[in-house]
């Protein structure tokens, strides 16, 4: 476990991580790790705030709820 006490990865290293990573979390969840959601939805959040309810029936509010969901905690982490 030494390995993950050095100062500095190798960024191929981590690239590789990365992309398994992402791979399970596909095969596990049907959606890739990422945050451009969580922008979308704060944008939508905003806009619901101005607009009122009638931002929820854009079809993609429709497909994709304004909710906040686990992509946030990347946001928070950036």
């Amino acid at each position: 476990m030494e390995w993950l006490k050095i100062d500095q990865w190798s960024p191929y290293s981590v690239g590789m991580g990365i992309g398994v990573l992402n791979c399970i979390a596909f095969l596990i969840s049907d959606r890739f790790i990422g945050c451009s959601g969580a922008f979308v939805r704060m944008s939508g959040m905003f806009e619901r705030f101005v607009r009122g309810k009638k931002v929820c029936d854009k079809p993609y509010y429709q497909k994709f709820p304004i909710t906040i969901d686990w992509e946030w905690l990347l946001v928070i982490i950036m």
